[in-house]
């Protein structure tokens, strides 16, 4: 027989070896027949018996998901995007070089630039095609918000804390309808 001590939700605290002269104010001690029960903070002894206990609420977990999603939704965002085949870095300082050179199209018509792609190849961009690029990487960063918000909801509509756990970031973001094409998130 073990002596084993509960707090007032009836979650494990500790084993006693010897029976103290009072008991704590909202602790209770109760006998553990089974000499082969693991007991550990997350047991909680329910209608007389031990139950696995998970301290998180359902909220918890929706909150530790959405902060997975957002940061599974940023890495999408920093993989790289797609225009007219060939694969763009879209890093924050590869965003900000297309920015720059969008710009640069805008202020000057003739403008072209040979970029460097995700893989290392070149590839000469008109004052058109970076507009396009940039335009491309906007969708792409659309996108994975879209597909985020769309999760973010299936989370916050999860009423079991399996349903929260299922919800991943594992598929690519859907293209939006009429998305043109080469302008691939």
């Amino acid at each position: 027989m073990r002596n084993v001590l509960i707090n007032s939700n009836g979650v494990y605290v500790s084993e006693l070896d010897t029976i103290p002269d009072t008991i704590p104010p909202g602790f209770q001690l109760i006998e553990v027949e089974d000499e082969n029960l693991f007991l550990h903070d997350k047991k909680q002894y329910v209608n007389g018996e031990w139950v696995d206990y998970d301290p998180l609420s359902l909220q918890d977990y929706k909150d530790l998901q959405w902060d997975r999603l957002k940061s599974d939704r940023d890495k999408d965002i920093d993989s790289g995007f797609v225009w007219n085949g060939h694969t763009f870095d879209s890093d924050p300082r590869s965003r900000s070089n297309i920015q720059d050179a969008v710009n640069m199209a805008i202020l000057t018509p003739s403008f072209t630039v040979d970029w460097t792609l995700k893989d290392n190849t070149v590839v000469t961009l008109t004052s058109e095609d970076i507009k396009q690029v940039g335009q491309a990487l906007a969708t792409h960063i659309n996108n994975c918000h879209v597909k985020g918000r769309g999760l973010r909801e299936v989370v916050n509509n999860a009423v079991t804390k399996q349903q929260v756990e299922s919800v991943v970031w594992n598929e690519p973001p859907p293209l939006p309808p009429g998305t043109p094409p080469g302008m691939v998130g």
